[in-house]
């Protein structure tokens, strides 16, 4: 019960949820006076509005390398603590075109992390979205600039007493693949021929 100063009580409380809640305030009476009831007041509770952000630890980088993307929701100034993140790439948070990290919870920081090696050379569209209960949606986009990787091509030592006879082969060596790949299909032979 809150007490009356001056015919009037007051009522300060941060328990509402989201949603419409139907609100009366009830009077106990006195010796005085009779109970009573108010009529229904409606009061609506709207969730806090939120924005998003994207950081890239390395743009551009390079293809091959670990990059690692930070979300951050704030709500004003204030990190927001409950809710996920899904990081993807086009489309848009309803209808995404590449979910790269499926819904994770924000920390106390307002922060999700996501880290990959993975994205092809080119540019690529990253939003992070947000949804809460009790904050509204946001998103936030970084464009990442992925750059080609460099492969390194050595002409193999090979030694002949000239003869003006065509020598096959002669072979070359190529290096600096990543995640795993090879020289296979770059190059239709690995073998050069010629005179000498």
């Amino acid at each position: 019960p809150q007490p009356l100063v001056g015919g009037a009580a007051s009522l300060i409380t941060p328990a509402l949820t989201i949603g419409t809640h139907n609100i009366t305030a009830v009077y106990s009476g006195d010796s005085n006076f009779n109970t009573g009831t108010s009529e229904l007041l409606r009061h609506t509770v709207n969730q806090a509005a939120t924005t998003t952000t994207v950081a890239s630890s390395l743009n551009p980088s390079t293809y091959g390398g670990s990059v690692t993307f930070t979300s951050t929701t704030l709500s004003g100034a204030s990190p927001v603590t409950e809710g996920t993140i899904t990081f993807i790439e086009s489309g848009t948070c309803g209808a995404p075109g590449t979910t790269l990290q499926a819904a994770t919870a924000v920390n106390g920081s307002g922060e999700v992390t996501f880290t990959t090696n993975s994205l092809a050379a080119g540019s690529h569209a990253i939003t992070a979205c947000y949804t809460g209960t009790n904050y509204a949606a946001s998103n936030g986009l970084v464009t990442q600039t992925v750059n080609k990787a460099h492969l390194t091509v050595t002409a193999d030592n090979k030694t002949k007493t000239y003869d003006g006879a065509v020598y096959s082969p002669f072979t070359s060596t190529i290096s600096g693949f990543v995640l795993g790949q090879t020289e296979t299909g770059l190059r239709a032979s690995g073998d050069l021929s010629g005179a000498a």
